[in-house]
């Protein structure tokens, strides 16, 4: 039989809290506030931001064992991007062929994948738009 414990975790000053992704090493992401800040959480209670530059909010949707995060974020123009969060570094990822900068990119969540998935061939990434209602998507593939 499994035996878990439940622990309440609360950003410090804060009304809202959403845990989105955890890694092996129990490192949490997520967000907090209602203008979506992102963070990544180690318990008891450490949460380093997590936030792009220029981002206006933040929502962190994965992380890897190998610590690396990924997520999407809304500049203070209002354009959604994605983002992937590695080493102190924040690369953003637009979806390919857009009319301009993150656009359309909204449906666009990266899920926590490393890049040696991607190099290896391991995972193979496509972009595209729904013929049938026009929205933008991403679709992630484990090859064998």
């Amino acid at each position: 039989m499994n035996t878990y414990n439940i622990q309440t975790v609360d950003f410090t000053g804060d009304t809202f809290t959403e845990l989105l992704g955890i890694n092996n090493e129990g490192t949490i992401v997520g967000l907090h506030g209602t203008a979506n800040q992102g963070f990544s959480l180690t318990l008891p209670a450490t949460f380093p931001p997590e936030n792009p530059p220029g981002a206006a909010m933040t929502d962190v949707v994965g992380i890897n064992n190998q610590g690396v995060s990924t997520g999407f974020f809304v500049d203070a123009n209002g354009t959604t991007h994605g983002f992937v969060h590695s080493g102190g570094l924040y690369t953003t990822v637009d979806l390919p062929g857009a009319t301009a900068p993150g656009q359309p990119i909204a449906s666009l969540t990266l899920a926590g994948f490393s890049t040696s998935d991607l190099k290896s061939g391991r995972l193979s990434v496509s972009f595209g738009t729904d013929a049938a209602c026009g929205s933008a998507y991403m679709s992630i593939h484990a090859n064998s």
